[in-house]
């Protein structure tokens, strides 16, 4: 969908009302995956890819860069520990998370007469109280991160439901009700725990526990630049679905690449041994009929160690290990994506 409408505003760009209305169209395809990828956290079934990084460092940018979803009429105070709090984690993933808390305290706090919100992050050793309430957590170190706000707070019978998906305490039309539920998906799979308590004053105060880890972090990665288009590369789209493979190649093209089309597993073989000194890279959806995407590269590479292979796919977890993961070193795009990403990505890869 997202590549149909990519070309539809280029091709509709002197018609400025028809480009708005199509970006309205992007804007909910996008924010219908994102609710489909919450909906995937929660039952713990997307991919998440994890790596050791600095959590007090990386919450410091993320404030400082969505500072501006939080009205100036509301008092956001902030405490970070000196530790630098370095977790094994899925950095975008937990981004959402927090803005997703920051969120619900500008809610919670919309019709407060002195409204504030708290977010501290702090060292948290396990004592014995909280070895007892998690007998099954290993770690005794962890990132102690809260978001407190003076709200009207919640009840006891919505504390149960909290992190249901779809339960919501606010009006109709106010949120989806799958911030609560991704957060406790997104943090299940970082092995920690997230607590909602009302304050014993006014408000609302979430407690999220993650593991501390001994490993160097990785730095977090900046949004890249924007990047030439193609220089007439040859790329090999492997898709068993007739329409994603059609608006691939209209977008690549458009961009100034040439395309090869595989309908599946052993075609995409065929077809890059046939063009081998032509393609410079494969773009290719995981799970295939007749050969999987991570079968075609591992004999693809097999010959041809230095081809560049990006995967793309819209299945979660499960639907992947049916036709296994690929190995760590393989990027893997999650479908909808925008096309300006992948062209970067594309680039980056190329001209490497």
């Amino acid at each position: 969908m997202t590549g149909n409408l990519y070309l539809a505003k280029r091709k509709a760009a002197a018609l400025p009302d028809v480009v708005s209305n199509l970006e309205v169209v992007e804007t909910l395809s996008f924010r219908a995956a994102e609710i489909i990828k919450h909906l995937l956290v929660f039952a713990r079934r997307d991919i998440v890819q994890k790596e050791p990084f600095g959590l007090v460092s990386y919450i410091k940018e993320i404030t400082k860069l969505n500072r501006a979803a939080i009205p100036s009429s509301i008092t956001f105070n902030q405490q970070f520990c000196e530790q630098e709090l370095v977790i094994n984690g899925d950095a975008p993933q937990l981004q959402q998370v927090l803005l997703n808390l920051l969120s619900n305290a500008r809610d919670a706090v919309a019709m407060v007469e002195e409204p504030e919100i708290r977010l501290t992050v702090e060292l948290f050793s396990a004592d014995a109280a909280f070895s007892e309430q998690y007998p099954d957590q290993e770690a005794k170190a962890f990132a102690h991160l809260i978001v407190e706000d003076n709200g009207c707070g919640i009840s006891n019978e919505a504390r149960t439901h909290i992190f249901e998906p779809f339960f919501t305490t606010k009006k109709v039309g106010v949120g989806t009700g799958l911030g609560l539920a991704m957060a406790y998906g997104a943090i299940q799979q970082h092995d920690g725990m997230i607590e909602v308590d009302n304050n014993t004053g006014p408000g609302v105060s979430v407690h999220i526990y993650l593991p501390i880890v001994a490993e160097e972090a990785s730095p977090i990665d900046e949004k890249p630049e924007p990047v030439a288009a193609g220089k007439g590369e040859t790329i090999l789209i492997a898709d068993d679905d007739a329409d994603v493979r059609s608006a691939s190649k209209k977008v690549l093209e458009s961009l100034g690449y040439k395309v090869l089309e595989a309908v599946d597993g052993i075609d995409a073989f065929d077809k890059f041994n046939e063009n081998c000194e032509a393609i410079s890279l494969i773009i290719m959806d995981i799970v295939m009929p007749r050969l999987s995407g991570v079968k075609v590269a591992e004999r693809i590479r097999a010959a041809h160690p230095e081809v560049k292979i990006i995967f793309a796919s819209g299945y979660d977890r499960d639907e992947l290990n049916k036709g296994a993961m690929p190995p760590a070193e393989y990027i893997i795009l999650s479908k909808p994506y925008p096309v300006e990403a992948v062209n970067s990505l594309i680039r980056e890869l190329l001209d490497s």
